[in-house]
């Protein structure tokens, strides 16, 4: 799988993730909560994009802001503290690629 990682203010980069790999970065949230980053998932012909880190929406699942997600075909799950699964599993948003380029 290849992932492509950016925000408004830093790109991370494409990096080559290997079956059962991961791939992990860090940031420190902008004061008002509104950090965003977002990236591409393609492996195969599949392509999709995801909100990976939104303040608002996952700032109270992620612990110290370590957010730790699993990539499925169906879409990302998020890694929940209080049950210890991978059960917070969203859709991906390919609708809104903005113009996202990998």
């Amino acid at each position: 799988m290849t992932i492509h990682c950016k925000s408004q203010q830093d790109d991370l980069g494409s990096h080559l993730i290997p079956i059962k790999g991961k791939y992990e970065f860090s940031f420190r949230p902008n004061f008002w909560g509104t950090t965003q980053f977002y990236c591409s998932f393609q492996w195969g012909t599949e392509f999709h994009y995801f909100d990976i880190y939104m303040g608002d929406r996952d700032h109270e699942n992620c612990d110290s802001y370590k957010c730790i997600w699993s990539i499925i075909p169906k879409g990302p799950c998020m890694w929940n503290y209080l049950t210890g699964h991978y059960d917070i599993c969203k859709d991906w948003n390919d609708s809104s690629l903005k113009s996202y380029a990998p």
